[in-house]
């Protein structure tokens, strides 16, 4: 499912896209990207990733973590208008 999100969480998945665009972040980056506290950056992550602008997938390394991947605004964009 793909949606837009209240407008705060948008402006956060913007801080998140211009630093990392398409490459993989840990939830500890998005932190310090975000300037954030770890649970709120996983509630943004969680929302982003429900509505469809995100992606998360467990790292390879650690099992327990997750690492994130942000979509082509564009694309999801595209998704919203169908």
């Amino acid at each position: 499912m793909t949606e837009i999100p209240e407008r705060w969480i948008l402006n956060r998945y913007s801080q998140l896209w211009n630093r990392k665009e398409t490459k993989s972040f840990t939830l500890k980056e998005a932190s310090e990207i975000l300037s954030e506290s770890p649970m709120v950056t996983a509630v943004i992550l969680s929302r982003l990733r429900k509505s469809g602008w995100i992606n998360a997938e467990i790292d390879d390394i650690d099992y327990r973590r997750k690492r994130y991947r942000c979509n082509n605004p564009k694309e999801v964009i595209a998704i919203i208008g169908e």
